[in-house]
């Protein structure tokens, strides 16, 4: 029987909570040495208004966010159903899914851990909201997929 669990790691990133991006919402650092690819997701509910929000992901030399730098991306975004857009480059400095429906959205980011710099093996996401203007209810999370290491028991990811 193959199951995710025994081949995959979940990771959680920003825990959700109501008016979750009222400010700066830095996620938790986590490690791709053991794995060649992480998704991470960054989901939120319906919303009164576009919430403006912008979405970096960075690399890091170590687990304390040393020599943290924004890096471009791959992503998705979902605003409906299981209907997923087409995969898009994002730059440096990240992406605004919001303006696609008020109704909630999720963007899915993929990124591959030899799109790192050298030495860079941490990464983390930041989701910022240019202006307070509602409140959102949302959360992150990341998929660590294709194991560079069989074990039973998968190793974590995150200091």
């Amino acid at each position: 029987m193959s199951m995710l669990t025994g081949n995959t790691l979940f990771v959680p990133l920003i825990v959700p909570k109501a008016d979750v991006f009222a400010s700066a919402s830095t996620s938790d650092v986590f490690k791709m040495t053991n794995h060649n690819h992480a998704t991470m997701y960054v989901h939120c509910g319906a919303s009164s208004a576009d919430a403006d929000v912008t979405i970096t992901v960075q690399e890091q030399t170590s687990s304390t966010q040393a020599g943290a730098v924004d890096i471009g991306f791959n992503y998705r975004t979902r605003a409906t159903g299981d209907t997923w857009g087409a995969l898009t480059a994002a730059t440096t400095a990240g992406v605004d899914p919001s303006t696609a429906t008020l109704g909630g959205w999720t963007v899915a980011i993929e990124l591959d851990a030899d799109e790192l710099s050298d030495g860079s093996n941490w990464v983390s996401l930041t989701v910022t909201e240019s202006t307070d203007s509602v409140a959102i209810v949302g959360g992150a999370f990341a998929i660590l997929s294709e194991c560079r290491y069989a074990e039973d028991v998968i190793a974590t990811a995150i200091a």
